[in-house]
């Protein structure tokens, strides 16, 4: 099975809760979905100081949405910031 790589800018409670789920439950998503979901790029105004799970280590990370948006890598683009002025950026430019 191929994997499916997964962008996901905004790491406040609702992101990096993403990830816990997606860390502790890679396995069972995989069986469900019928292919892993990979993590390959994450996005937060702070991520330096954000505690990522040890799962993602290898991911990507930049303060720059379109970073993320426009990597090679990307499939899939998970918006999770707070607000509508910024997301609505990020969903369009990620749609275009």
């Amino acid at each position: 099975m191929e994997p499916v790589n997964i962008g996901i800018i905004g790491l406040g409670n609702v992101g990096l809760g993403t990830l816990d789920i997606l860390a502790e439950n890679h396995e069972l998503i995989a069986q469900k979905l019928g292919f892993p979901l990979r993590v390959v790029a994450l996005c937060s105004r702070g991520v330096a100081q954000r505690h990522v799970p040890a799962a993602f280590a290898s991911a990507h990370r930049t303060a720059h949405w379109h970073e993320v948006v426009h990597h090679p890598d990307v499939h899939i683009v998970v918006e999770l910031v707070g607000g509508i002025g910024v997301a609505r950026q990020i969903s369009a430019c990620a749609f275009a």
